[in-house]
């Protein structure tokens, strides 16, 4: 890979090919465990909610209802999720991780964890620390939610 002269590129630049190299890796990694793309974020949404529906998960994952949809489809044909009716709204549909569901996401977890630890390989905990705040700040700026500003 090409290395890119960072030196003088604006935060923004510098936070868009972290994610974006962060992202990249993580997608190889999925999919060589076989997971489509849209597949880790539906994953992650599941596993820390006991159930969703397909309405929150669209909302969660910032992905279409339609997308979504056909997302469930797939991971449902892959025995990794099951679809019920909402028993208190019938119109509703349930969404829950099977048990291949949550040990697909323990391998993605494990792949998120040695990407991070790839990512942060040089650096301390007192630039780790150092910098979280800030970090914390520049999302809360764009969110418009409370936090320390």
């Amino acid at each position: 890979m090409k290395k890119r002269d960072i030196r003088n590129a604006p935060p923004s630049m510098l936070i868009n090919e972290l994610s974006k190299l962060f992202n990249d890796q993580m997608r190889q990694k999925t999919e060589a465990m076989g997971m489509a793309e849209g597949w880790r974020r539906m994953l992650f949404h599941l596993a820390h909610n006991d159930s969703l529906t397909q309405l929150e998960l669209a909302r969660r994952t910032h992905l279409s209802t339609p997308a979504v949809s056909v997302t469930l489809q797939k991971m449902e044909a892959e025995g990794l999720v099951a679809r019920k009716a909402d028993p208190n709204d019938q119109r509703a549909i349930r969404v829950q991780l099977t048990e291949a569901g949550r040990e697909a996401d323990r391998k993605v977890v494990g792949a998120i964890h040695e990407t991070e630890e790839k990512m942060l390989e040089r650096i301390t905990e007192e630039e780790i620390a150092a910098i979280r705040p800030i970090l914390e700040k520049m999302y809360h700026n764009l969110t418009d939610e409370e936090g320390e500003k």
